[in-house]
């Protein structure tokens, strides 16, 4: 009937369910996410660690080439095939030929007496090198060991140092990302498990600030009752309510985000860059005072000063380093602490490719102003 029509139409409809989102910690989320970004990021510079050697072979091998036919003539001119069962030096290493210095000077002879080493391959006789012009080639001995200096101290600092910092970055920021060195370690087993048995306790501190894995945990998980909020969205968020008082379903829920972090782009590696992603947590860093207790945290606060189990929030606590306590000196977190390092051997690993560039640079030249010398004689 009509009347029905009309009561129908203005009976108020049962509202659509909603989801609501709140995300409140999306900020913390890419902020957090930015330190384990760090370790996929390129370097910047992709200077590695060369080979010196050879032109520093080549001016010790011109050197020895204007040495006395009498004294030049003890060390071999080809390459020696040595059986074992015959060598000298199984018997006796203090015959001269098993000495360092005398193989160094047999491998420049041979050198020397390789194609294409001398300019023109060219022999300087006696009498040229006892004649004033051949006074000139004691410029070469000079040069020799200036050349000498610059691959020792190549070989000794400047190539250790580029080798060897990279690995030494990599596992500074592992320790700040993961707690500890993840190597063949999988899944939640990359996480340093944090102690404690509340989540109060877990998401404080040391346990919050020593890896990337437990505060990306504590800011972006739910628990049960009041606080299951997708804080910090829908498919990021982890449930941990089934364990919420086990560091173990932190560890898990810290590799599963991660994992996440992991898909992020990637920059420059630079000193600054390290710098910046470590000091962006604490410019976030918020402080909250109830019942005459205050806490330092990152995320979003519940009623209480602490981030343990409340409605509508997740953070992660780091009183414990802010300078408002009396009886500690305020420190760096352990996750700081192990990003400096990082920062300050990336330094030393650009300094040392600035160096190596400049070793190259000379030895090239020593090469060159060798070779000029051996033409003039």
């Amino acid at each position: 009937s009509p009347s029905c029509f009309w009561l129908c139409l203005f009976l108020p409809s049962k509202p659509a369910q909603q989801t609501t989102l709140t995300q409140k910690n999306l900020a913390e989320l890419d902020v957090l996410c930015a330190i384990r970004s760090l370790q996929d990021e390129q370097t910047a510079t992709s200077e590695t660690a060369r080979n010196v050697d050879a032109n520093y072979k080549i001016i010790e091998a011109l050197n020895l080439s204007i040495e006395h036919t009498d004294w030049a003539k003890q060390f071999p001119t080809k390459p020696q095939i040595v059986n074992a069962d015959k060598n000298p030096c199984k018997d006796n290493n203090e015959l001269p030929q098993c000495h360092k210095q005398w193989k160094a000077h047999a491998k420049a002879n041979i050198t020397a007496h390789s194609e294409g080493v001398r300019p023109g391959s060219k022999y300087i006789g006696d009498s040229t090198m006892r004649s004033a012009e051949g006074q000139a080639a004691l410029t070469i001995a000079a040069i020799t060991e200036y050349a000498r200096r610059l691959a020792e101290q190549h070989a000794t600092d400047i190539k250790p140092a580029i080798e060897g910092d990279k690995a030494r970055i990599d596992g500074f920021i592992n320790k700040a990302v993961f707690g500890h060195d993840p190597a063949g370690k999988t899944g939640s087993g990359r996480c340093k498990a944090p102690s404690g048995s509340s989540r109060q306790t877990i998401c404080k501190d040391d346990n919050a600030t020593d890896s990337i894995c437990t505060s990306l945990a504590c800011v972006c998980s739910k628990d049960s009752g009041t606080m299951t909020e997708d804080i910090c969205s829908e498919t990021t968020t982890r449930n941990i309510a089934a364990d919420a008082a086990n560091p173990t379903a932190y560890t898990n829920a810290g590799d599963a985000l991660i994992t996440m972090c992991e898909a992020h782009n990637k920059g420059e590696l630079t000193p600054a860059a390290i710098r910046t992603a470590a000091g962006r947590p604490r410019q976030m860093w918020k402080t909250f005072a109830a019942g005459g207790n205050i806490a330092v945290y990152i995320g979003t606060k519940g009623i209480a000063a602490n981030c343990g189990k409340q409605a509508h929030c997740a953070c992660a606590e780091f009183s414990k380093f802010t300078k408002h306590k009396t009886t500690k000196l305020a420190a760096a977190t352990g996750c700081e602490t192990s990003i400096e390092a990082a920062a300050q051997d990336l330094e030393k690993t650009l300094a040392a490719g600035e160096q190596q560039k400049k070793v190259i640079t000379e030895m090239n030249s020593l090469r060159h102003q060798a070779k000029a010398v051996f033409n003039h004689l």
